[in-house]
């Protein structure tokens, strides 16, 4: 294996490294007639600094994408891709039912005065269950595979790291096996947190246009923001 492109753009707001580890072709349980490489993630995300024309910005990712491309007649097996919520077949409510009960009668009070008063009986019932957020998801194809990374509820930026996270096994009826990690975002999908040592909120509106135009004109340039390629032959 000898790696040909490993690229971390801006490193403290997305540090990306691939890991391959070549399998026996005895492993029948994947049938792979030439190789079979298990892949493995180190992900880390967080906040990046960068200074350009006596200006600072501050900058994380609120989403991005991982895609994952191959040469021809490879693929990653579906019933081995990781990072990737399961389905829940069966999922358990916790049921707590609430009941009251009030009584229909007569109230007497001074003066010989009476009023009757009716109440009803009541049942309610109320349904409890823990849900859970996902952070990162699979989707696309066998042929190109792409991971979702978001932030969570309440969340600013992506922060935290995954180390070696199992992506999966590719499978390659070639003599070369050509593996590329490309981590993509849109500029929606970036958050700037300050400029000039300032929080953003506390920026005039003017100020922070011009600032956000310039930076969003570097990341055009930037298409991606980490790219890592892997061959075995």
């Amino acid at each position: 294996m000898s790696p040909l492109t490993f690229e971390n753009k801006f490193p403290d707001c997305l540090f990306m490294k691939l890991h391959g580890e070549l399998i026996s072709n005895d492993n029948q349980q994947f049938n792979a007639t030439n190789k079979s490489v298990e892949l493995k993630l180190t992900i880390r995300f967080g906040e990046q600094l960068i200074e350009q024309n006596n200006q600072s910005i501050k900058f994380g990712l609120k989403k991005g994408c991982l895609e994952l491309k191959f040469n021809d007649n490879s693929k990653i097996l579906l019933e081995t891709i990781g990072l990737n919520p399961k389905f829940e077949s069966i999922i358990e409510l916790e049921i707590q039912e609430e009941e009251s009960k009030d009584r229909e009668g007569t109230t007497s009070v001074a003066l010989n005065f009476q009023y009757n008063h009716k109440t009803r009986e009541t049942t309610k019932i109320v349904n409890k269950f823990k849900d859970q957020f996902v952070q990162v998801y699979n989707k696309g194809t066998e042929e190109n595979p792409l991971w979702i990374f978001q932030i969570k509820p309440h969340g600013l930026i992506l922060t935290g790291i995954l180390q070696n996270e199992k992506l999966g096994i590719v499978q390659s009826n070639s003599d070369k096996l050509s593996i590329t990690a490309i981590f993509k975002v849109n500029k929606e999908d970036i958050l700037i947190t300050e400029i000039n040592g300032e929080v953003i909120e506390n920026i005039k509106e003017q100020k922070k246009e011009i600032l956000i135009q310039k930076f969003s004109l570097l990341l055009q340039q930037n298409p991606y923001l980490s790219k890592m390629e892997l061959i075995y032959e």
